[in-house]
């Protein structure tokens, strides 16, 4: 950036912080928030549960909280005007900006309504009543790290109004407390309409939708502020630009990653939930093919495959199941249109919204619980009464996608076999965002040298390119071709308790290797490899936790026949 690019940009900023401020100075007594006609009041949980909140396995002590800190490295963020905070300076650091982030989205507020209207006990209601109180004390409005990401600004306010519905009378008759919220929440909508997350280049990614999304629950919350109908139609307006460019024609995100796809998807539901009658036919069609994706990718127990990109982002706390495992999703699905995605499990669900359903006409649905493709994506699934494999061979370099172009997993009976390593970081320790993204951590075949496109923190540029040859509902044949001219034609065959893998390998086979990464071991029989050997690698479940688990690396020939053989 130009010395004049840097001063335009920080005269922008100034301009956008003296009128947020204006505004600011200029709020009236009106604008106390409202309850939302659809958050459910009542929802059952296990009696005697502690509440606890923990941040990427890292558990809170909610009686002292730092909400500037980085807990796992103790890095405490300086507490200045939001546009002075100088974050990315402390990259590669061992610091992890994310940790007050999520610590501050309060997304432990659902589990702080289920304990209290469980157990009938209203030291829940002073417990988030306190920590909303202490959190609007120790942030004030612009200042600290807190005021940074308008991403996480939306989510919050989300959070703060979802919570407040759930909890129900006792949160409305404390009338103090409601205006107290209040006020911040207008705070919160002044900050989104001021600092939508629209890129220079005009794009927009999943921050934007976070933005719109939490706009427009907030105008419905703050139904008598003078400005709520116009972030209202400012939300709804974003929201249907962003379902048209971001959400593809098959129903997929553009991010070119399933645990963000996780994301998008509940963004996109929420307002549609509140006020369906607000958004397009447009708009419910592509949600609804964003459900069927869901419904092809998760295995016999619900789990996802880690393909791209994993920062563990929710919007609000819909299930109680683990961190892969997302059906419940689609009984959220099933609540808004109607449909039977074909998943009958809806235990882990959590019905944080009344029931709804959608009255419109879907098209061009298609069983996506048997082996299916979703071919202009990329995506290619095969199914059977056991297996389930996951092969991507992405169309595009955009997004939250990694460097695994031909790479796949493999689950039985809905337990993990071969799995993708995830993503550990993203800006805290370079070598491992670098390392975890990168070709050798992937279920595939590449080149040993390095990545010289692989720099930075986000953003990839890949040099093989894949090609599907054939699929059937057992099989999938497809070729990956590398910079060098090397080409890989791999056969995947699927029985019922085992995955055949047939690789013939055309030209130069110098320096070229392939990895398989598991996750359980099982037995594997290989034939055609000029040498096997096996050792650790680094696996990330989530975000900011790694474990050590086995991986296997082959030396080829020139054809190799792959049996995992599944039990």
């Amino acid at each position: 950036m130009t010395f004049f690019r840097l001063l335009s940009y920080i005269n922008q900023k100034v301009t956008k912080y003296c009128k947020i401020l204006q505004l600011k100075l200029w709020r009236n007594n009106k604008g106390v928030i409202t309850p939302l006609e659809r958050v459910s009041d009542y929802l059952p949980r296990e009696k005697g549960r502690e509440f606890i909140i923990k941040i990427f396995g890292q558990e809170v002590d909610y009686n002292t909280i730092d909400w500037h800190q980085d807990y796992k490295s103790g890095y405490t963020y300086a507490r200045k005007r939001f546009d002075k905070v100088k974050y990315f300076l402390v990259f590669n650091q061992g610091i992890e900006v994310k940790f007050p982030w999520d610590l501050s989205r309060f997304q432990f507020g659902v589990d702080l309504a289920l304990c209290y209207h469980t157990n009938k006990d209203e030291k829940y209601y002073r417990i988030f009543k306190d920590l909303i109180l202490k959190w609007i004390e120790n942030n004030p409005f612009l200042t600290g790290i807190n005021w940074v990401c308008t991403m996480d600004i939306a989510i919050r306010a989300v959070n703060w109004l979802i919570t407040a519905n759930i909890f129900g009378n006792i949160f409305w008759k404390d009338e103090d407390f409601v205006k107290t919220i209040s006020k911040s929440l207008i705070d919160h909508a002044y900050y989104i309409e001021t600092f939508p997350e629209i890129r220079k280049d005009g794009k927009s990614n999943n921050h934007l939708i976070s933005d719109y999304s939490g706009l427009f629950v907030l105008a419905l919350s703050l139904v008598e502020h003078p400005h709520a109908c116009k972030w209202l139609q400012m939300a709804v307006n974003g929201l249907e630009k962003c379902m048209q460019k971001q959400v593809l024609e098959d129903g997929t995100d553009f991010e070119n990653s399933i645990p963000y796809h996780r994301l998008v998807i509940e963004l996109l539901a929420v307002p549609l939930i509140l006020k369906p009658s607000c958004f397009s036919d447009f708009y419910k069609q592509r949600l609804f093919k964003m459900f069927e994706f869901v419904s092809a990718y998760i295995d016999h127990k619900g789990n996802a495959p880690q393909i791209g990109d994993n920062d563990s982002g929710i919007y609000i706390k819909l299930s109680e199941n683990g961190e892969q495992n997302h059906s419940y999703l689609l009984s959220l699905g099933e609540s808004i249109f109607g449909y039977d995605f074909g998943w009958k499990d809806s235990t882990d669900y959590i019905p944080v919204f009344k029931y709804l359903k959608c009255k419109i006409e879907i098209d061009k649905t298609r069983d996506c619980c048997k082996t299916t493709c979703f071919e202009n994506s990329g995506y290619y699934f095969l199914k059977n009464e056991n297996i389930t494999v996951s092969v991507f061979c992405p169309t595009t370099d955009k997004g939250h996608r990694h460097y695994d172009t031909g790479s796949f997993t493999l689950s039985y009976k809905g337990n993990p076999i071969i799995v993708d390593p995830g993503t550990g970081c993203y800006t805290s320790d370079l070598e491992i965002r670098k390392m975890l993204r990168d070709y050798p951590s992937h279920n595939l075949y590449y080149l040993k040298r390095e990545n010289k496109h692989n720099i930075g923190c986000f953003g990839v540029k890949v040099d093989t390119f894949a090609q599907v040859n054939e699929f059937t509902d057992d099989s999938l044949r497809y070729s990956v071709t590398f910079d060098n001219g090397t080409i890989v034609e791999r056969y995947f065959r699927l029985l019922s308790n085992m995955l055949v893998i047939e690789d013939v390998i055309i030209g130069s086979s110098d320096n070229l290797f392939c990895a398989l990464h598991f996750y359980n071991t099982t037995e594997v029989v290989i034939e055609g490899a000029a040498r096997i050997s096996e050792e650790q690698y680094q696996y990330s479940p989530m975000y900011s936790i790694l474990e050590k688990r086995k991986r296997i690396l082959i030396l080829p020939s020139e054809k190799l026949t792959t049996k995992i053989v599944c039990s």
